[in-house]
Order: structure tokens, then C-alpha cells, then sequence
């Protein structure tokens, strides 16, 4: 009997368990890898922004605000008074999910509240990759979205910035919705389509980029799925009616008028906004390929467009409409890259215009972020459509290209984070991007400076020929003043950081220094009407019910001062001030009791009163402004403006134009300086130097009387005035001022006794 052969067949494979390759593990386990990777990248790129309190403790911010620091006043969120903090946009939901962790940490809370921002970044990084992962089975081309989102240069502007968080939020709810729905596409469940719906209604409650929900959505269903248009219109029509029904609350309900004012809008606002808007699209197109031009103020460097006609505008818009229609071609034939390419574009219509976005900054980086996702969908939606031509050599570049892109944004976005970490070090590089000529990184690296109190630096960068405007730094440095208790010098920079006309926020930073002015020179009862107007303003305001308490007791008003520490304490619980000022008001109580007699109130000299409140100059007053002067420092130039004016009232004219050079140098690109410095120049006798300054300050402000008066005098100097060039070219360029031209020259010359001429000029007044 034969044996049986034990050999194997050697036709048959043999039967071994090999290791799954790097490509069989990350699709066993997507999420996880996603998390990992994600956020592994996210803690390398802002490793060094954890501990930057630029954007996280800035005076202006979110945390600051004492209505979020407990969850009782969540009702607070949802009224109309809230709109103060919000630009005036009804957006509570964001807000109101800060309370929660705010009432355990405090503002100063740095590294949490880093940690939060990022939190919600990478939810959106996931989001976006589960977006990605419905269009596609393969998981490196999700991966490569998330990533991209992830390590951006233009998420820095927004991760890094508690006041940007509605926005990281808006979009988490934007990318939920918009995955619900897909999903609902295929599976058919209703559920999904509800939990779409739901969060598309909550994202309007929180920013308006929620508006181009719809607008997604018609694209991916009339071109992705070919659905009918009236199956569409059916299904789409709760995402259309929704926000129509919130555009009443988003429109309609704005902050009280004397509390807020809108940025200032001319009659063609819409198409004037929506014209730079369009023609800044290869600002932001840099910004998303290459992050370049970030963090530029971007409402201080973009061309302003008037007209359709603008080369610029009409490029980019062409441009624009094209890949519009290229992404719904693309959606028509399967591509999600159609899908975010219109995403892309649609992002942006909520803040196409000035007249729908009606902030300072209609135009900012932080308006990428759903821009951002559109365009990550794209890049990778095209990859991902290489890989199905077969052409291996074509699809490994297009990821080595990929690869290379994702390396250099992680770079640039790290060298972002390495400004964040100091003030001064993010504003000068700020400054150096906008060819050193941004106005708002002027004031903030002086304001920075003062907080080092550099008064030198500070005033250097506060007064300088590209100031339009001086009253944020002199309010700036009226706090400065008043806390080294040189009461003058505060004094007359009060004076120029107030307005006749202010309101709202804009009174509240102006009664601030009031009444820290007012509290410190000892002058309470009129630093207790300063303090009413804010709370009237602001009814939110812990800081001025805690220094009206201040008042009080000083004022010996003790139970006043104690119910209005007990409103604070209702407001916000764990305000510190409050304990500080408890224990002031009890040590004021026990001095009582025991029969001490409080301390003497010393109130200011009249004529120093009369200047603060009333802008009344004294003669001796003048004396001492003028002395002040001498001794202040010469990059203070407010300081020697206002001395010019004294010499002016006390007849010194060639002491008032000697500091007028001194003032022009300085402040030539401010027209009531311009207008003060040809008075000057003028009444010392030096009209032909005086008529090109006067000429400066009617272009600076045609509007001006006081500019046009000060031109009036300058060509009441000269002889030759009806012949002057000059004069014939001002009223050219401003003929319906000729009037008042005409009116104030006719008022000089008749002072100086040339009545001929002075008839003559009204008499072309009364024609004008």
C-alpha cells in the first residue's frame, strides 16, 4: 500500500497573514486618524499663540463684557440692548454658549480660552472631512481637506481671537447642516433632513453667513443630484423661508439710536460696497492660495470702486460669474469639486456689500472661513478627480504639489502665531503690511507704548501726517495724563477726543476719561454725570457703576453705594472690583461710627473747570497752556496746538506761528490742524505762506466753515486776490461753498478796514 505524499502542492498558495500596509490601517480606523492628525498639526502651528493675550484680554473684547460672566443673564443675550456688542447684528446664540464656560473661568484665563478656539476649530476641520468623505470612498483625499483647514494661515486670523469666536461657531453649524442634508440625500431619512433644517435656523442665530446656506444647496441639488426643479424648490423652500423670516430680526431690530450708530452709508451704498468688494477678490484669492497680505486691515487698504465701469471690478466680476457657472458645470457631472468651488463664491454673498454688512470692517479676513472650506473642496475635489484618469504620474504630482502647499501654509501660519505673542511686535508687523500707513495699527502700537509709558514713542505714532482723525488718541492720552495727575495736559487732550455729536459706544470711551478725569481732579459732582451717561448708554457697565460707587462714598453716600454694589453683584457675581470697593465702602462706615471726619474734597480751580466743561479759555489759563508747552514733550503736539490757539487769543501771532510749524509737521493730514496752522501763519503776516496750507485743510474738509474761514483771512492778506490762481482753482473744485468763501473774506477785510472790498465780497456772496 503506497503512502500518501505529505508535501503540499505546490500549485496551491500558502495560507500567511501579512501586516496591513499604512493605507489598510488609516481606512480601518478614518475618525481616529483624522482627530490624531489634526489635532497633533493644530498644537504644532499654534504652539507658540497659546499663551498670547493680544486677542484674548483685549479691553474691547467678549470676555470683558460682565453679561456673559453668569448664565442668568442668558436672557440678557436675546434682548435689544445686546446689540451693542454685536455691530448692531442680532447673532445671541454664540454669546450665549460663552456664558457656560465663563462662569468658571476668567477672563484672564489665557490658555483655556486658546484651547477653546481650537476646539471648535478642529470640530470644523472634522466636519469638513466627514464632508469630504461623502463624496468620496478614498480617505486620503478627506484627509488632505481637514489638514489644509486645519493648518491654513487665514483660520490664525480666527482661532486667535476670542471676538472672531461667532464665527468659528456659525461654521460648525453651517458644515453640520450641510453634511445632514447630503447625508439625507442618500439615505432618504427624515431625521436628517429636521436636523439640517435645525441647524441651519440656529446658524442664523448666529452669524449671517448662514444666508448662503440655500444658496449651497441649490447648487448641489439642481447640479450634483439632477433633481427636478420643483422636487428642489420643495425641498429647499424651508431653508429660503426661514432666513426670509429672520431678515426682520436681522434688519429690523437694531440698538436704541442714541445708544449706536451704524458706519455712515451714501445714497449708492450697495452697488459702491459690492464694487470694492468685488474688486478686492484678488486680495482675498492671495490670501486663500497663498496667505499672503494677512492680518491687513483690509477696509483701510482696498481700492473703493464708484463705478461699474472700474477695469477692476469688471475683471474680477467676470471672473467670478465664470466659476460660478464652471462649478455648476462641474456639480452637473459628479464632481465635488463643483460642489466647492460654489461654496467658494456663495460663502461670500452675505458680505458682498456694505449696505448688508454694515460694520468698520464690511470687508475682513474672518468673512474666509466658509470661503476657506469651499476652496479646500475644490483643490482636493480636483486631485481627487486625477486619480480617476489613470495617469499615475499626473495624479502622484498633484498630491506631491499638495503635499508641498499644506507644508508652506503650516510655515506661514506659524510664523502668524510667532506675532501673536506680543502686542507690539503683531501691530509693527500690521503696519509694515500696509506700507505704514494704517491708521488703527498707528493707535494701537501707541497705545501700546503708553501702556509702557513711552509717551515720547507713543505721541510720535499718535500725531503724525497720516492722522485724519485725533480723538481715540487723545482720549488714549487723557487716561495717561490723568493717571500721573497732570490735570492740564489731560485736559486739553480730553477736549480733542470729544465730540459734540457723539453717541453710544463712542460716548461711553469719552465719559470714561471724563470721569476718571473728573474723579481724580476731585471735581465729583460733574464726574457723577459723566458716569449717568454711560450707565444710560451702556446699562451693562459694571466699571461705571463700581467708580459711581467710588463717588459715593466719597460723597458720603453710603446706602447709594451700597445698592449700587448690590446691582453689580447681581449682574455679575464674580466681579472683583466688587470686593474691592465692599471693603472701601466698610472702612468708610467704621471711620464714621468711630467720629473721624472724612476726608476734605478739594474741588479744581473754575478756570480749569470751565475749560473741561465748557472748552472757556481764561487768560490766566492761557498762561499756563502756553507754559505747558515749553516744558511738555515736542512729539505731544496737541499739547502745542492748543498752545498756538492761546498765543492766537492773546494776540502773540508770531509765538502762535512759530508753533504752527512745529503743528503742520506734524498733523498736516488733520484739517482743523491745517485750518488753525493758516489762521496762524496768516495773522503773523505771512499770507503767501498761509494760502497753500488754507487750500490743504478746504481739501482735507470742503464742508468746513472754519477751514474756509481761515482761507478767507489768508487771502484777505494779499493784494492780488481777485487774480490769485490759487483762489479761482478753490472755487472750482468747491463752487457751492463760494458763499461762505465769500461771506468770511468779506468779514476780514472789512475788520480791516477795506470796506470797498469788503462790500464787493458779500455782495458775490449774496450772487453765490
Amino acid at each position: 500500500m503506497a503512502h500518501k505524499s505529505k508535501t503540499k502542492n505546490p500549485s496551491l498558495p500558502s495560507k500567511t497573514i501579512s501586516a496591513p500596509g499604512w493605507r489598510e490601517s488609516l481606512s480601518a480606523h478614518p475618525w481616529l486618524t483624522a482627530v490624531l492628525v489634526n489635532g497633533l498639526l493644530l498644537l504644532v502651528v499654534y504652539y507658540s499663540a497659546l499663551l498670547a493675550p493680544r486677542a484674548i484680554q483685549q479691553n474691547e473684547g467678549v470676555l470683558q463684557n460682565p453679561v456673559l460672566s453668569h448664565c442668568k443673564n442668558i436672557p440678557l443675550v436675546f434682548t435689544q440692548d445686546f446689540l451693542l456688542f454685536t455691530d448692531g447684528k442680532y447673532r445671541p446664540l454664540s454669546y450665549a454658549l460663552l456664558t457656560l464656560p465663563r462662569m468658571v473661568f476668567s477672563a484672564d484665563a489665557i490658555l483655556f480660552w486658546h484651547g477653546w478656539l481650537l476646539c471648535f476649530h478642529l470640530i470644523n476641520a472634522l466636519l469638513l472631512f466627514w464632508l469630504a468623505r461623502q463624496f468620496t470612498t478614498r480617505i486620503l483625499p478627506g484627509l488632505l481637506v481637514s489638514v489644509g483647514f486645519t493648518v491654513h494661515p487665514v483660520s490664525s486670523v480666527l482661532v486667535n481671537n476670542i471676538n472672531q469666536f461667532y464665527i468659528l461657531f456659525a461654521l460648525s453649524l453651517v458644515l453640520l447642516a450641510l453634511n445632514l442634508y447630503v447625508r439625507f440625500s442618500h439615505t432618504g431619512q427624515r431625521w436628517l433632513y429636521g436636523g439640517a433644517l435645525v441647524c441651519s435656523v440656529l446658524a442664523l442665530f448666529s452669524a449671517q453667513m448662514a444666508f448662503a446656506i440655500p444658496l449651497i444647496l441649490l447648487i448641489y441639488e439642481l447640479g450634483y443630484c439632477r433633481t427636478p426643479l420643483v422636487k428642489a424648490g420643495t425641498r429647499l423652500l424651508p431653508f429660503v423661508v426661514f432666513p426670509l423670516l429672520y431678515i426682520p430680526l436681522f434688519y429690523g431690530l437694531t440698538p436704541h439710536p442714541l445708544h449706536f450708530k451704524y458706519v455712515k452709508t451714501h445714497e449708492d451704498s450697495f452697488w459702491h460696497g459690492f464694487y470694492s468688494i468685488t474688486g478686492a477678490t484678488g486680495l482675498y484669492a492671495e490670501a486663500l492660495l497663498l496667505g499672503r497680505h494677512l492680518p491687513l486691515i483690509l477696509h483701510e487698504t482696498i481700492q473703493q470702486i464708484f463705478t461699474w465701469s472700474n477695469p477692476q471690478y469688471l475683471v474680477w466680476i467676470w471672473i467670478l460669474l465664470s466659476s460660478l457657472t464652471a462649478s455648476f458645470w462641474f456639480a452637473w457631472k459628479k464632481r465635488w469639486l463643483g460642489l466647492g468651488l460654489a461654496t467658494c463664491i456663495l460663502g461670500m454673498v452675505p458680505y458682498c456689500s456694505v449696505e448688508i454688512n454694515q460694520v468698520v470692517n464690511y470687508i475682513d479676513w474672518a468673512y474666509l472661513y466658509l470661503p476657506l472650506a469651499g476652496f479646500l473642496l475644490f483643490l482636493v475635489g480636483g486631485l481627487d478627480w486625477l486619480q480617476e484618469w489613470k495617469k499615475p504620474a499626473l495624479t502622484w504630482g498633484g498630491y506631491v504639489a499638495c503635499g508641498l502647499l499644506l507644508l508652506f501654509w503650516s510655515g506661514k501660519t506659524i510664523q502668524l502665531n510667532q506675532y501673536e505673542k506680543d502686542a507690539g511686535t503683531y501691530w509693527n508687523h500690521v503696519f509694515d503690511l500696509s506700507g505704514q500707513k494704517s491708521p488703527t495699527a498707528l493707535l494701537a502700537i501707541g497705545t501700546n507704548h503708553l501702556a509702557q509709558n513711552q509717551l515720547s514713542y507713543a505721541a510720535h505714532f499718535f500725531f503724525t501726517p497720516m492722522t485724519k482723525d485725533i480723538k481715540a488718541p487723545c482720549l488714549a492720552m487723557a487716561e495717561y495724563y490723568s493717571r500721573r495727575g497732570e490735570y492740564l495736559a489731560a485736559a486739553i487732550h480730553l477736549r480733542y477726543g470729544s465730540g459734540l455729536s457723539s453717541t453710544g459706544m463712542v460716548l461711553e470711551y469719552e465719559c470714561k476719561a471724563a470721569a476718571n478725569l473728573l474723579i481724580a481732579a476731585q471735581a465729583l459732582d460733574h464726574a457723577e454725570e459723566n458716569l449717568g451717561k454711560i450707565l444710560m448708554v451702556n446699562p451693562f457697565s459694571t466699571w461705571a457703576m463700581g467708580r459711581l460707587a467710588e463717588v459715593w462714598i466719597q460723597k458720603g453716600f453710603f446706602q447709594d453705594a451700597r445698592r449700587m454694589l448690590e446691582q453689580m453683584r447681581v449682574l455679575a457675581p464674580s466681579e472683583p472690583q466688587v470686593g474691592r470697593i465692599e471693603a472701601v465702602l466698610q472702612k468708610a462706615e467704621a471711620k464714621l461710627r468711630a467720629g473721624e471726619n472724612p476726608a476734605p474734597i478739594v474741588p479744581p480751580s473754575p478756570d480749569w473747570l470751565d475749560y473741561v466743561l465748557e472748552q472757556k479759555f481764561s487768560s490766566k489759563l492761557c498762561r499756563k497752556i502756553i507754559e505747558l508747552s515749553q516744558r511738555a514733550d515736542i512729539n505731544d503736539t496737541v499739547i502745542q496746538m492748543e498752545a498756538m490757539i492761546c498765543h492766537m487769543l492773546e494776540g502773540e501771532y508770531p509765538q502762535a506761528a512759530e508753533k504752527a510749524r512745529v503743528v503742520y509737521q506734524c498733523l498736516s493730514g488733520y484739517g482743523y490742524a491745517a485750518s488753525l496752522v493758516c489762521e496762524a501763519v496768516a495773522r503773523s503776516g505771512d499770507s503767501r505762506a498761509a494760502i497753500p496750507i488754507g487750500h490743504r485743510a478746504v481739501t482735507l474738509d470742503t464742508q468746513s466753515p472754519m477751514a474756509w474761514r481761515a482761507l478767507a483771512i489768508a487771502y484777505a492778506g494779499v493784494s492780488d486776490l481777485a487774480l490769485d490762481p490759487a483762489f479761482e482753482q478753490t472755487l472750482e473744485r468747491n463752487p457751492t461753498m463760494a458763499a461762505m468763501f465769500y461771506s468770511n473774506l468779506g468779514e476780514q477785510k472789512r475788520e480791516q478796514g477795506r470796506l470797498a472790498e469788503a462790500i464787493a465780497s458779500l455782495q458775490k456772496a449774496l450772487v453765490a
